[in-house]
């Protein structure tokens, strides 16, 4: 059965753990610029179950004392060495939402370089069609008010915490997601939506459009 939204109804993707597998390149990474300060690395638990708004805070827990732009510059030395790749079933599930006449845009704290060559690199460029795709996105609640300005509804999938309490300063609807860089006990206080992974999303999109 064919749905019909609004053209003014918009869905905002996080990118990494939403759209884009990338959790083990950004891990990589991290450890890499924390042993070039000398600073202790990190598993995976403690990636998950330690995220902040601002990266800046997280290095700053870990012991790094470096300027934003000095750190900045040692990650993307280190992450274009990685290579990222969609989650399954993400290219499915945008071309779904696309055809239910639903413009997507993408909204991040990854880096708009890095993020701009992994949407051409997957493939992904005609479903942000007008350009939607804002990276290095810091305050995602300002971005999100400022998107959802003469819209009906606005959706925003994240992975983390910070997504869904943007949302809610926002004013829109969060879905959170479990595939990415926040533990279910740290994602499920922050939304009343949560799916497995963006596979999900359609099949909520038309549940809750047709409720």
């Amino acid at each position: 059965m064919a749905i019909e939204y609004k053209k003014s109804d918009l869905v905002t993707e996080d990118w990494s753990g939403t759209v884009s597998d990338d959790f083990e390149c950004v891990l990589n990474t991290l450890n890499a610029v924390l042993s070039e300060y000398g600073a202790d690395t990190v598993d995976a638990d403690y990636l998950r179950n330690n995220y902040e708004k601002d990266p800046l805070v997280y290095y700053r827990k870990l012991g790094v004392s470096d300027s934003r732009e000095n750190i900045d510059y040692k990650f993307r030395k280190h992450f274009k060495w990685e290579k990222p790749k969609p989650l399954a079933g993400a290219k499915e599930a945008l071309r779904t939402i696309m055809d239910y006449g639903l413009e997507q845009a993408i909204v991040s704290t990854h880096h708009q370089k890095f993020l701009e060559k992994e949407v051409k690199e997957y493939g992904f460029s005609e479903y942000f069609p007008n350009g939607n795709i804002i990276g290095e996105v810091i305050d995602k609640a300002k971005e999100l008010e400022r998107l959802k300005i003469g819209r009906d509804k606005v959706y925003m999938v994240g992975d983390t915490w910070v997504d869904m309490e943007a949302a809610k300063e926002a004013g829109v609807i969060g879905i959170g997601v479990l595939s990415g860089y926040n533990s279910r006990e740290l994602l499920e206080p922050h939304t009343d939506l949560i799916i497995e992974d963006v596979s999900e999303l359609p099949s909520l999109l038309f549940n809750l459009k047709n409720q």
